[in-house]
């Protein structure tokens, strides 16, 4: 992963950021691993917000509970909603230190193909940032755009070239937010998908 040495920004509130630690300004919902499903989901639902982070009792991250996780893993599942936490969490958790940059969670999340990233101090949870965060509300995100590409197979050419305007649409938007400034990271991020 490349070093935040590198000045790169994006744009949050129309103001360029160099680190991920504005992001962090509201604590994240964090709750034990032991705790029932449906408390996550009433939190979520309270502070209308997509995710719940499980932490151990010194903070450390063990994993997420996304609305993702409840279509996919609790929805239809019996008796799902009065079972611990830890049975239907995404883990391990994807995690960044909170000085790193804007580009190196784009970066974390489309290589984990996740869409959310949560921040660290010292290993203890200090916020989140979710991809809304990063890329605004965007038609699609960094997460569809990394499926896109990786199920086209390189015989389907013409896949490929359908994409291009969408990628070329995320470059410029990339570029416009000064994300390209400084050694193409833009590139660097198409790249890796």
């Amino acid at each position: 992963m490349p070093s935040s040495g590198t000045e790169t920004v994006a744009l949050q509130g129309g103001l360029p950021v160099s680190t991920l630690e504005p992001f962090a300004r509201r604590t994240p919902a964090c709750c034990p691993p032991d705790a029932p499903v449906r408390s996550a989901i009433e939190t979520m639902r309270r502070l209308l917000i997509g995710s719940v982070i499980v932490v151990d009792a010194e903070r450390a991250p063990l994993g997420i509970l996304t609305l993702r996780d409840v279509v996919d893993r609790i929805a239809l599942e019996p008796r799902a909603l009065d079972a611990p936490i830890e049975r239907y969490m995404s883990a391990p958790a994807v995690t960044l230190d909170r000085t790193r940059s804007a580009y190196d969670a784009a970066l974390v999340m489309v290589r984990h193909g996740v869409r959310h990233v949560i921040l660290l101090e010292d290993k203890r949870v200090t916020g989140i940032v979710s991809e809304r965060d990063l890329f605004g509300l965007q038609s699609t995100g960094v997460r569809h755009l990394s499926i896109a590409i990786r199920s086209a197979a390189l015989p389907h050419v013409t896949a490929y070239w359908l994409m291009s305007p969408l990628i070329a649409a995320h470059a410029a938007s990339f570029i416009g937010s000064g994300i390209g400034k400084s050694g193409n990271p833009c590139a660097r991020l198409i790249a890796s998908c």
